[in-house]
């Protein structure tokens, strides 16, 4: 028979339930089926859970309102959709879509609801007849967006009036930035717990000039998507035409070279803007592939445009791993230079948003955009902004005792902090019980944490680094220190002073490498 492997967020309910009994009964066909509670205590779980993916013929995920917001759920679905598994959803409870990050791996695959697509048992022999015929399951699409959405919270997510707080994402939601639409469009961020920062003001008043080089740096879950969601909307309300790009979330494909990463790029601009001419008029000429492109976007975008077009550019660090990551970056750089020598260039604003040196992987500097333009700073908050975000929570932190201690344990982390809060005000989390569990492996943070164990144990030379940082504050090399730093785990100036990004990671760390 199959073997499968059941994804769902833990201490949950009815998730917990559900994975227990599809468990049960598929074991009971004659299917061999892994459930993380499979894991004896001592037992390295990150290799353990990376190895039953690959041996599994399939991924069964629950799909909830906690488990959408889980990062280990995200990182095994991911993980299975990067070795070409079958997965199958069950809705469970769950209305409306997936966000981004799971939605771009479910995309079009079909899935069950529970309970309206029958009872447990109904369910679990769907599970094992696709099992056993190694099959998608019969039902409903998975799409990526919904009509019915008309606001969106602070982290993308779609806010629905029934709920009052929701669990805070991982990554913010940017499917829904081509409905972020002029005023009076469909849908619009609502900002109920979004804290500004100084560098907000900077990014607004340069996306509004002609003729601007943004540059958005800062680690992972620092806020950075967020900020471009919010530049986005500022565009869209000012009449410019915008078009936003997440390189992360690109078919691998559309990189095999140069050539063809430009002409992906051109017709995704071709398609959003409803250009005269398509790309291929352009691209039958003797020109080479950057001319090809620079001649499409002044003509087809920049010429017919009465306001600047603006190019978001996210996670551009992706194209680092690539050879001709020095011709993509100079062709970005080339047009911030045309501006001196042709007014139509005025009309094109660059933002690049990436967590990587870029001086690590760019031979040349100065033929890049990583050193003009103007570049903000995404950081963690302060305490400051920490009580402003406790009290837009209702202060479910209640004294200054409390707020050091929350400081101490996360260090202003935007998203641990939402969490944080989130569990004090939704799960009745008591403040003493959050802080003695926080460092636990089925605490409020276990799934965040736990996915970055499984990153670190895929890369020995950066789960090494990871621990002379916390033992030596120290990082053995520049470039180990930049990537963790890029990842968000760590914090400070240069390799020789380098600390945890936060006390929740020095202690788990320090407990599990």
């Amino acid at each position: 028979m199959a073997k499968a492997f059941i994804s769902y967020k833990h201490e949950v309910e009815p998730d917990e339930a559900l994975a227990d009994c599809f468990t049960k009964y598929l074991i009971k066909q004659g299917h061999q089926v892994f459930i993380d509670k499979q894991i004896l205590i001592g037992q390295k779980w990150p290799p353990i859970i990376r190895q039953k993916i690959e041996e599994a013929d399939c991924l069964v995920v629950l799909i909830s309102n906690h488990s959408v917001a889980s990062d280990m759920v995200i990182e095994e679905v991911s993980i299975a959709h990067s070795l070409k598994k079958i997965i199958l959803p069950v809705y469970v409870e769950y209305e409306g879509n997936p966000p981004y990050d799971l939605a771009s791996y479910l995309r079009g695959v079909q899935y069950k609801r529970f309970p309206q697509d029958g009872n447990e048992s109904e369910l679990s022999e769907q599970l094992h007849l696709a099992i056993s015929q190694n099959q998608p399951l019969q039902g409903d699409v998975v799409c990526v967006q919904s009509d019915k959405v008309v606001a969106l919270a602070d982290d993308g997510n779609a806010v629905q009036p029934h709920v009052e707080l929701a669990p805070p994402l991982p990554a913010f939601d940017p499917q829904w930035l081509q409905k972020l639409d002029v005023p009076g469009g469909p849908v619009r961020l609502k900002s109920s717990f979004y804290i500004g920062r100084p560098i907000d003001e900077e990014a607004k008043s340069a996306i509004l000039r002609e003729g601007e080089t943004l540059r958005v740096k800062g680690s992972r879950q620092m806020g950075k998507t967020s900020l471009l969601a919010r530049l986005y909307q500022l565009a869209r309300d000012n009449n410019y035409p915008v078009l936003y790009i997440d390189f992360e979330r690109a078919d691998q494909h559309h990189f095999t070279d140069i050539g063809t990463l430009l002409l992906w790029l051109a017709y995704t601009i071709a398609g959003s803007q409803k250009t005269n001419e398509p790309p291929e008029r352009y691209w039958k000429g003797p020109l080479g592939s950057k001319d090809k492109f620079t001649e499409f976007l002044s003509k087809e975008v920049l010429a017919t445009s009465a306001n600047p077009f603006v190019l978001m550019l996210d996670k551009v660090d992706r194209l680092f791993a690539f050879e001709y990551r020095d011709d993509f970056f100079s062709l970005v750089r080339s047009w911030h230079t045309n501006r001196a020598f042709d007014n139509t260039w005025d009309k094109l604003n660059v933002v690049l948003s990436y967590s990587t040196e870029a001086f690590l992987f760019i031979q040349d500097l100065d033929q890049s955009p990583f050193n003009v333009g103007v570049q903000v700073n995404v950081a963690d908050f302060d305490r400051i902004k920490v009580e402003k975000l406790n009290k837009l929570h209702m202060e479910p932190v209640k004294t200054t005792q409390e707020i050091d201690a929350l400081m101490e344990l996360l260090g202003g982390h935007p998203f641990l902090v939402r969490k944080a809060l989130y569990d004090l005000v939704i799960q009745h989390f008591h403040f003493d019980e959050l802080i003695k569990k926080a460092y636990d492996d089925d605490g409020p943070f276990s799934d965040h944490l736990q996915r970055y164990m499984l990153h670190l144990d895929d890369q020995p030379q950066l789960r090494a680094a990871m621990k002379s940082v916390i033992y030596e504050h120290t990082s053995p090399t520049d470039a180990l220190f930049y990537r963790l730093r890029s990842s968000g785990l760590v914090r400070g100036t240069d390799r020789h002073s380098v600390y945890p990004r936060c006390g929740l990671y020095a202690h788990y760390f320090k407990k599990h490498l």
